[in-house]
């Protein structure tokens, strides 16, 4: 189940919202997902994306609307997470119904076991 929706954000131009409450450690969704790994090492890519956000970018990572529209704050309310070649948007905080879905573009990215991610049932 979705459990974001893209609109009007108060931070710059669209962002990303909640539809429903998300508990802190809670998988919001797919951020990314590595297609050159011969090319670029996942870290690399990691590195990559963290700095610099610009169109050579798509020939190493396929992006999604998530990550496309997730807005940065200092104080933010998700984290992203590398799992292999994928890269996640995790909640560090309880999260409101409506509320914009934040990440600080400055944090690094962390690896994070599954066993430490809730994923909500069907």
């Amino acid at each position: 189940m979705k459990k974001y929706y893209v609109d009007k954000s108060k931070i710059h131009g669209l962002g990303v919202h909640a539809i429903v409450p998300i508990k802190q450690k809670e998988l919001i969704g797919h951020l990314c997902t590595a297609i050159d790994v011969k090319k670029s090492s996942i870290s690399d890519v990691l590195n990559s994306f963290k700095t610099n956000l610009s169109d050579k970018l798509n020939t190493v990572i396929k992006r999604t609307e998530l990550e496309r529209y997730i807005n940065h704050n200092d104080d933010a309310n998700a984290i992203c997470i590398a799992k292999g070649h994928k890269i996640f948007l995790i909640a560090t905080k309880n999260i409101l119904e409506n509320e914009e879905i934040t990440a600080n573009y400055k944090d690094a990215y962390d690896v994070l076991d599954e066993a430490q991610i809730i994923i909500s049932p069907k």
